[in-house]
């Protein structure tokens, strides 16, 4: 199973694959996240800001997540960038061409 988290500072509701919707809770009651946001946004080697933070928590190493876009228009900017980043337990991300996705 895994434990989704939408952390924003906007009243927005994220929808994404097969989760219908899901409440923001408000980003800086996470300051570690912030801190986190804040130091990834000072590179000069994203675009963007990053202001929103989709926290997914895998309860065994057997969950993850199958490939996807993310392509909510109405929630992410399509030109900026898109961070992943792991505690704890260490993941592979990969990533593919959307005309090369693995079935």
């Amino acid at each position: 199973k895994i434990t989704t988290s939408w952390l924003c500072n906007q009243d927005v509701n994220y929808r994404y694959d097969h989760v219908d919707s899901i409440n923001s809770k408000t980003l800086s009651d996470f300051p570690g996240i912030c801190s986190l946001l804040h130091r990834i946004n000072s590179s000069t080697e994203i675009s963007g800001t990053l202001d929103c933070c989709l926290a997914m928590r895998y309860n065994s190493n057997k969950c993850s997540l199958r490939p996807h876009s993310d392509d909510e228009i109405d929630i992410i900017d399509q030109s900026a960038s898109i961070c992943a980043f792991s505690l704890g337990s260490s993941r592979t991300i990969e990533f593919f061409s959307q005309n090369k996705v693995p079935k």
